[in-house]
């Protein structure tokens, strides 16, 4: 991955043990920085796919290093208010937003914005690109970062339409113009991005 083609900020990731966060425009980002992982996905703890064992261990990472850790996340599978008890023994505030409101971009300005969060990281490229732009706008100095890894276009090749594999492509390649960085989680990915 290149600095200058993807922006401001970069994870170095090893594993599920986040090295570092680097920027090269000076922007200085300090222990007990703000951060927030926006997703739209179902969630559950114990975690029951990779994205989510991932997140609760990046969000213990951090806490460690001393940022504080916020989710947004939209509600996908939660019922009723003793679903969100399993969230308890995760040090983050988690906002779990309805899906009628997640996608309204005031709204998650609002959150932003009331919870002093200095970084974004999305979780979905798609969710990425859509607000985006929304946000440059209203919060500039906010750094905005995708997570992102090759595996969905990689997996595309197996089971897609070239034209799907190239639109995929293409959206990760255009949110890394348009975001201040991408979390890279393996250096396969490191590479391919």
């Amino acid at each position: 991955m290149s600095t200058k083609q993807f922006g401001k900020y970069a994870f170095t990731a090893k594993g599920n043990t986040i090295l570092g966060l680097s920027n090269t425009n000076n922007v200085k980002i300090h222990k007990n920085s703000r951060i927030c992982f926006v997703m739209d996905t179902a969630i559950a703890n114990p975690p029951l796919t990779g994205m989510t064992y991932r997140l609760v261990n990046i969000t213990n990472t951090l806490k460690k290093k001393g940022y504080e850790v916020s989710w947004i996340i939209c509600n996908r599978n939660f019922k009723s208010a003793e679903s969100f008890e399993l969230f308890k023994s995760i040090p983050a505030k988690i906002h779990i937003v309805s899906k009628r409101l997640f996608y309204n971009k005031n709204y998650l300005l609002s959150i932003i914005t009331e919870n002093k969060i200095e970084v974004v990281i999305f979780e979905v490229t798609q969710t990425a690109i859509f607000f985006s732009h929304f946000l440059k706008e209203k919060v500039p100095e906010i750094p905005l970062i995708l997570e992102c890894h090759d595996i969905e276009a990689s997996l595309m090749e197996y089971r897609k339409s070239s034209e799907e594999r190239s639109l995929q492509m293409f959206l990760q390649y255009h949110a890394g113009m348009i975001l201040d960085g991408i979390v890279c989680m393996t250096q396969n990915d490191h590479k391919t991005l």
